[in-house]
């Protein structure tokens, strides 16, 4: 990011101060800087949007609700729902830390299991992590229209259901297949932790949890015959592809700005002074 400086000595009257849309001193109007703006960004774009609309899919009611749960490894190998086990202290845990806040979970929906061919439709995120029916300590959520919950609602682009229908091998031509992954970021170290299906351990779907769309009644489930489905963490210190989706993040020092002391700006030492 660019940054230009500008001194600008007050005369005591009020002053008016423009700011141009970018770094450039050029003879346009607000209109014109907007347009070039707009044009630069859509260049860019590697995967322009085909059609942005989307239709909103809630979880299939059942009898019972569902409860989604996301075991960690810690430096020992032990695995289970603590949030301990992802890096957090239990001071971090109690105190609703910002580390802890502005962690979250991430839901990528996939076409097919296939790393290949696969096409990412779309990603949704759990940020209120700590917004559960189980202590604070357990990263065990429930899915129920009852209970408010990130997950619950998916908005899938319409581009992808109807392409889908038009292609699908499924006798009920309402209904699609698709295939979910979830993993965490911890704002604490800025690491990704990827987690698996152990059902499929030993398949080529590890990865995924399979998904049913019902079209007609704009419904998700995750097709498994347990109300707890559970997903595993790969050990991040071993395992290849979980080392792989860490090292791809781009991880940055979002430092505090530190404001000069003083109530009074100087202009001709160019400092803050107190009056």
């Amino acid at each position: 990011m660019l940054i230009k400086k500008e001194i600008i000595r007050f005369n005591g009257q009020d002053m008016n101060v423009k700011f141009d849309l970018n770094s450039n001193d050029n003879f346009t109007g607000y209109q014109q800087e907007i347009n070039v703006l707009t044009l630069f960004t859509s260049t860019d774009l590697v995967n322009p949007v085909i059609d942005g609309e989307t239709s909103r899919y809630k979880h299939y009611q059942i009898n019972g609700d569902i409860e989604l749960g996301f075991n960690f490894v810690d430096s020992l190998g032990q695995i289970n729902p603590l949030f301990i086990n992802a890096g957090f202290t239990g001071a971090e845990i109690h105190s609703n830390d910002t580390k802890l806040l502005n962690s979250f979970f991430i839901l990528d929906f996939y076409d097919t299991y296939n790393p290949n061919t696969q096409n990412k439709i779309f990603s949704t995120y759990l940020t209120k992590i700590l917004n559960s029916d189980y202590d604070s300590n357990y990263s065990i959520y429930k899915i129920s229209p009852t209970i408010p919950n990130q997950f619950y609602y998916w908005n899938i682009p319409k581009s992808f259901t109807t392409e889908a229908l038009q292609t699908t091998d499924s006798n009920d031509n309402n209904i699609i297949i698709g295939y979910v992954m979830f993993s965490f970021y911890s704002a604490k170290d800025g690491s990704v932790r990827v987690f698996y299906n152990i059902e499929n351990e030993n398949t080529p779907q590890k990865m995924f949890f399979k998904v049913e769309l019902d079209i007609t009644n704009k419904t998700w489930r995750i097709l498994t015959n347990s109300y707890l489905i559970y997903a595993y963490e790969l050990k991040s210190s071993t395992d290849i592809y979980a080392i792989k989706i860490s090292e791809s993040i781009n991880k940055l020092n979002n430092n505090k700005q530190d404001y000069p002391l003083g109530n009074a700006f100087n202009y001709i030492g160019r400092n803050y002074v107190t009056t």
